[in-house]
């Protein structure tokens, strides 16, 4: 028997996507239901910042180095960040506090931002550095530098370097914690005191890391590696009670059950983003 679905239950949509066919996975929901979609190929990565009840600000990267927010009622820009000759990677909302956000540069580079309005005055920046190995990322660089001269000046992170990324998560259990990888490297990063808590290198067998997601309800973490394996890591029992972080020592397992496509090159264009609500139809 086959059950008809009403019309109003209905969740399938298209989104129009960039020229390219790739916005490097850009897309942020909200808490409320409001998604921001870039159907832009030059916007690197974005986020959803609260700044009051009623006020929601989108914040964006575009190209290697430009961080931009826009108020979504009026679709004004009103603050921009230049991190040349850093290039950014990604962004992401603190969980705790919906006015802040982080971006992270894949030198290590990374900028802790406040909103508390929508003017150029309301926003608090706070610049840090984590010291990842960037001896990759430098021959990258010249080899980029060498074969394609400047054409690359106004691509993303992601185009320019394909196969490097620079992620990062806020911890859902411990204030000012953050998650952050490298290609061949896991840190624990803390905001509040400004440094590095713990370092850890690949698992043996693994490849390059690719993404790091904490577990919500446990004290897991799972990293995504380029060659499509998922490694779990977990903190050490010894440790719980004296200090939060002495974490990670333990690989839990790693399997190569989950495979993930390789991102193709992307083009520079103008940025361009959708928004809509999401909301589910209550069924009288």
């Amino acid at each position: 028997m086959s059950i008809q679905r009403p019309p109003q239950e209905s969740w399938d949509c298209m989104l129009p996507g960039p020229p390219s066919g790739n916005n490097g996975g850009s897309a942020d929901l909200s808490p409320s239901g409001l998604l921001a979609y870039a159907a832009g190929s030059s916007v690197a990565d974005l986020c959803w910042i609260q700044t009051r009840l009623d006020c929601w600000i989108l914040a964006a990267i575009s190209g290697p180095s430009l961080l931009s927010l826009y108020n979504t009622a009026t679709g004004r820009c009103f603050f921009k960040y230049d991190a040349t000759p850093e290039f950014f990677s990604c962004i992401r909302r603190d969980p705790f506090d919906s006015r802040h956000f982080c971006a992270l540069g894949l030198k290590g580079f990374l900028l802790s931002v406040v909103v508390v309005g929508d003017t150029e005055e309301d926003v608090v920046i706070k610049e840090l550095q984590i010291r990842p190995d960037t001896s990759e990322l430098q021959r990258l660089e010249r080899d980029a530098t060498s074969g394609a001269g400047t054409s690359n000046s106004a691509s993303p992170a992601l185009a320019v370097f394909p196969t490097y990324k620079a992620r990062f998560a806020f911890s859902p259990h411990w204030r000012h914690i953050l998650f952050v990888t490298f290609p061949r490297e896991l840190m624990v990063f803390d905001l509040q005191y400004e440094t590095t808590l713990f370092g850890a290198g690949l698992p043996r067998g693994c490849g390059k890391f690719l993404d790091v997601l904490p577990d919500p309800n446990l004290e897991l973490l799972h990293c995504a590696h380029l060659d499509g394996k998922l490694s779990t890591w977990r903190r050490k029992d010894d440790m719980v009670g004296l200090h939060p972080f002495g974490w990670l020592g333990t690989r839990v397992k790693t399997f190569g059950a989950w495979y993930f496509g390789s991102s193709k090159g992307l083009s520079a264009g103008g940025p361009c983003i959708h928004e809509l609500w999401l909301r589910k139809q209550e069924v009288v």
